[in-house]
């Protein structure tokens, strides 16, 4: 594929922005689910020549990043929370087994003939 047949894909002026393109890659696109005179995939083929890999362009790591961002806003007690249940659930269970001579890692440790069975 060559640039200006992507441009012509695209529908655009040789000279458009990132911007342009992205906004009538989206709006063909729309186009293309409704009316088959448009084909995703060459309309596809024709933004990543243009655009570069659309997955590794500096808006969508910023989106990514702010992903993680409003995942961790949104679930960040509750992640607390969950660690704080979990190390309380382990050390209870500990103490409960060491109090009645079990070790839920190494089995019966007190009692027995001294072979440790």
């Amino acid at each position: 594929m060559t640039r200006e047949r992507a441009y012509e894909i695209l529908e655009l002026e040789m000279d458009s922005s990132n911007d342009l393109i992205i906004k009538k890659y989206e709006n063909l696109l729309r186009l293309a689910k409704t009316n088959q005179a448009y084909d995703e995939k060459l309309l596809f083929e024709a933004y990543a020549y243009l655009i570069g890999n659309p997955w590794q362009t500096a808006s969508s790591k910023k989106n990514r990043y702010k992903k993680l961002d409003n995942f961790l806003y949104y679930n960040g007690k509750k992640i607390i929370i969950g660690v704080i249940v979990l190390a309380a659930l382990i050390f209870f269970i500990i103490l409960l087994s060491q109090k009645s001579g079990l070790n839920p890692f190494f089995g019966n440790i007190r009692g027995g003939n001294g072979a440790g069975f």
